[in-house]
């Protein structure tokens, strides 16, 4: 539009001027009566066409286009609004008035100023506040002292502070007592010397006295002239879950540390990533040199191993027992469980293998095998020794009268050589028999025993002559005793029947040259010891130990060695009762042996006696004591036989009789009672078998002891019973003979009890 009068093109010449977009339009039609140079830059409007068509694009006339706002009683005042250009997308402020227009017409003038970079920057600003005002992490200022001046929802929640309350609280206040020092000395101190502090520490919960585990980041905001603080800004990230899950995974970090298996991380080509101190221990490496190892280098088995781990990463797992080898290369025995590690995404990473040490309960399992079998070939033993008790017993009454009756037979007259000579052979081989069921005895532990206190040094120093002559010129016999041995109470005579067998045994496994050795030691037995062997018990011990270099033997063997009639001799070199007459000796004396043995390597048995800790009644025995009649010789007296078997009571009957005595025989307890109150004063010996059915030749005694005070008596059995004796151990003052007895033994046992004072 191009005015005529001077105010018209004065008032266009200034509005040209204007750097913000002008213009003027009739308020009635909306046509565009003037533009200027910037509106025409903006949007490029021409003055032929309406407002709202050129500025906002619209078809009809815009809302805030109403003349009532800016004519009639507010003319001549300006209104002020806002819009968004729809093609520039910029944000205007528009002054809108009514005024004059030089022609006299009543116009409407607008003046649009561009608030667009102010318009981001206040939504920049809103958007900002509401991510601070919303953010997850605790966000707030502080004045200088600690007052606070915002704090954000996170924040209020975190700290327990209710909006109204936020001005009234110092940040001092939400840090716990075992942290203010730390606020105080660190990170004030930071932030005064560097600007800022990073770091972690807890706030406390005002309403609920809760700890938050957070990791803050504190600065300072100053006055950009001066450099004085103004405000503190901090911003804190709850960490309690991290907190925790760290500390979860210390814990775990702790326990595969500190387990008792040995724990092991590899990768696929077995190479160790990772192990504990447990596996340091176990195997004996340091960390270093452990970090150098292949799972392959731990097992005696590389093949295996490497099999292992091939199998692991098919099947994902394996299980199992091995043999490891130590850094210094000994073996231990290893249970082992291997598995997959693998990714958030299921795809395996690595290998996990655990270890437990077994070697002690393999140990055990191993020795817990040996107890059974030395328990079983305990129960074996005692079982079979019950049986030879039993048979020994019945097979002696048979033998005494064999015997019995061919040394009658042989006192006869007239006796032609043959029949003599028949007669011997007959009772020589019953005497043999007589000797097996000694020894059958002996394992049985039923044989009668005298013990006394011995010495056994010298006891066994007392058998070392005959000893050598009995095991011949080519072997070598080694006599190692050891000093100040313990004293022991034993039968004399059971100790020359273990020598002899002993030596005769390790005579027989040495072929040719060889060398036996006997050894004593005072030895103590602890638990440990005994637990590993059944049927030891804890305590003092003197050892007689016989061992040789002969041909050995295997276990199968060893395992059978004390079993009656058990021999790896030849036919007709030994009875197979050596062995078990030791070990009834032994069993007899509360005693313990040991038999240890290889092929090859000889064989050494030792035996273990209890050392005798009572008071001494009387010097310990040196040597072999053994007080024997050596007369045969008779008598006249009386005597009351009793015998409930009548072949032996026939048969000792005329044994005493042809020994000159008077004998009043009887099977019958009741009888036997009789005939000695008939016979007051007459019977000067009671002469009674031990075991009768009616009763016991002990209380038989007893009884007529008590009616008749000065009866000597002289009981006679197969085999020890327990009414005259303890574990065969014969009692004070008893006089004994064991069937099947010879005349002359007959004569002396029958001697010794009547001269008895």
């Amino acid at each position: 539009m191009h005015g005529t009068d001077a105010n018209h093109l004065r008032m266009l010449s200034i509005l040209d001027a204007n750097p913000d977009p002008v213009y003027v339009a009739d308020p009635e039609s909306h046509e565009m009566l003037y533009a200027n140079q910037a509106l025409e830059s903006a949007v490029g409007v021409s003055d032929n066409r309406k407002c709202y068509e050129y500025l906002h694009h619209r078809s009809s006339p815009c809302p805030f286009c109403t003349n009532d706002k800016i004519l009639g009683e507010n003319f001549g005042k300006t209104y002020i609004w806002e819009f968004q250009n729809e093609v520039t997308r910029r944000w205007y402020r528009c002054l809108d008035r009514g005024i004059t227009w030089p022609d006299g017409r009543i116009v409407r003038y607008e003046m649009a100023i561009d608030i667009t970079d102010r318009k981001r920057a206040e939504e920049e600003s809103g958007r900002l506040a509401s991510v601070i005002r919303h953010s997850t992490e605790l966000v707030n200022l502080a004045a200088p002292d600690g007052t606070m001046i915002f704090l954000n929802d996170t924040g209020k929640k975190m700290l327990g502070i209710s909006e109204e309350n936020v001005a009234k609280t110092n940040l001092m206040s939400v840090i716990p007592e075992h942290f203010k020092d730390m606020v105080r000395d660190e990170v004030l101190t930071s932030i005064a010397g560097k600007g800022h502090w990073e770091g972690d520490l807890q706030y406390l919960n005002l309403e609920t006295g809760g700890l938050t585990d957070v990791h803050a980041i504190t600065f300072k905001i100053a006055d950009p002239e001066t450099d004085d603080l103004q405000f503190f800004a901090n911003v804190s990230q709850d960490i309690t879950g991290r907190k925790r899950a760290e500390e979860d995974l210390h814990i775990k970090d702790r326990a595969i540390a500190t387990s008792f298996n040995a724990i092991v991380i590899s990768d696929f080509d077995g190479k160790l990533t990772y192990v504990n101190d447990a596996f340091l221990h176990m195997w004996g490496y340091t960390l270093q040199e452990a970090l150098k190892l292949n799972v392959a280098d731990l097992d005696s088995n590389r093949d295996e191993i490497l099999h292992i781990v091939k199998d692991i990463r098919v099947k994902g797992f394996s299980i199992g027992e091995s043999v490891a080898i130590r850094k210094d290369k000994t073996l231990f025995n290893i249970q082992y469980s291997a598995s997959l590690v693998t990714s958030s995404a299921n795809e395996p990473i690595a290998m996990l293998s655990t270890f437990l040490d077994i070697t002690g309960r393999k140990r055990a399992e191993e020795e817990k095998l040996v107890l059974q079998d030395q328990l079983i070939q305990a129960q074996k033993l005692e079982a079979v020794g019950r049986l030879a008790g039993g048979v020994a017993h019945d097979f002696n009454n048979m033998l005494g009268v064999i015997i019995g009756n061919m040394e009658l037979a042989l006192e006869q007259p007239g006796l032609s050589p043959l029949l003599r000579t028949s007669l011997e052979e007959t009772r020589d081989a019953a005497e043999r028999s007589a000797e097996l069921t000694r020894q059958l005895l002996a394992f049985a532990r039923k044989q009668t025993v005298v013990p006394k206190i011995l010495d056994l040094n010298v006891t066994v120093e007392g058998m070392l002559k005959m000893l050598r002559r009995l095991i011949g010129e080519d072997i070598d016999l080694a006599w190692i005793p050891d000093c100040d041995l313990w004293p022991i109470k034993i039968d004399s005579v059971q100790i020359d029947q273990i020598l002899v067998n002993l030596s005769l045994n390790a005579r027989d496994a040495i072929e040719g040259v060889g060398k036996v050795t006997i050894e004593t030691k005072n030895v103590p037995l602890n638990e440990a010891y005994c637990g590993r062997h059944a049927g030891f018990v804890p305590g003092e011990y003197v050892m007689l130990a016989v061992s040789d270099d002969g041909r050995g033997m295997d276990h199968e063997t060893l395992a059978n060695i004390f079993e009656p009639f058990f021999t790896t001799k030849t036919l007709g070199k030994g009875t197979g009762l050596g062995l078990a007459t030791v070990y009834g000796i032994v069993k007899q004396n509360n005693g313990f042996i040991n038999s240890y043995s290889e092929p090859g390597k000889g064989t050494t048995l030792k035996i273990y006696l209890p050392r005798y800790t009572g008071r001494p009644d009387r010097v310990p025995v040196k040597g072999v004591v053994k007080n024997r009649v050596t007369a045969e010789k008779g008598g006249t007296e009386t005597i009351l036989l009793v015998e409930d078997e009548a072949a032996i009571l026939n048969m000792t009957k005329a044994m005493l009789e042809n020994l000159g005595y008077t004998v009043l025989p009887t099977g019958n307890p009741g009888e036997a009672i009789r005939l000695a109150e008939e016979r007051a004063g007459e019977i000067f010996l009671l002469m009674t078998d031990v075991v009768m059915p009616e009763m016991d030749g002990c209380r038989l005694a007893n009884k007529l002891r008590s009616l008749f005070p000065n009866l000597k008596c002289l009981f006679m059995s197969g085999y020890t019973a327990n009414v005259i004796a303890h574990h065969g151990v014969l009692d004070e003052g008893v006089h004994f003979i064991q069937k099947p007895f010879s005349m002359k033994g007959l004569a002396t046992k029958v001697r010794e009890a009547l001269d008895e004072k």
